[in-house]
């Protein structure tokens, strides 16, 4: 899959998020631990995008789509379209509905993706959401 058209995708799911505040990471924490609790069956379309949800967004500003990957930061590879879910898009589409807007900040620019749909959450195993085998 590729996502080179949407020039502000790069910088969003690229590298891992430095987050200056320990609630800030302690949010994202607690986001996959309910979500993970609360997980439907593997392969279907799930009402919430989790780990393992491969999700469809449009750029708001651009008017590109992609589908994404939410994966585990280790397993994170932007030009397969797998984003971390620490990285600034991927945090602010966990536990988005389909309708939701996820804005990031970055640099000073406000960055808005709608979450299209969801098309489908893959299991992720213990290995793998530690970053272990890829799916």
């Amino acid at each position: 899959m590729t996502v080179s058209f949407l020039p502000s995708l790069r910088s969003l799911c690229g590298s891992l998020r430095v987050y200056g505040q320990p609630f800030q990471l302690a949010r994202i924490l607690d986001r996959l631990e309910i979500l993970d609790s609360k997980h439907g069956v593997a392969g279907t379309a799930p009402k919430v995008a989790r780990l393992g949800s491969t999700v469809r967004v449009e750029d708001l500003c651009y008017r590109g789509q992609a589908e994404l990957l939410l994966m585990p930061s280790g397993k994170a590879n932007p030009d397969r379209g797998w984003i971390s879910v620490f990285s600034p898009l991927g945090a602010a589409l966990l536990g988005s509905k389909v309708g939701d807007i996820a804005k990031v900040d970055l640099g000073g620019m406000e960055y808005r993706f709608l979450l299209v749909e969801i098309l489908a959450t893959a299991e992720m195993h213990g290995d793998e959401k530690e970053g272990g085998s890829a799916p």
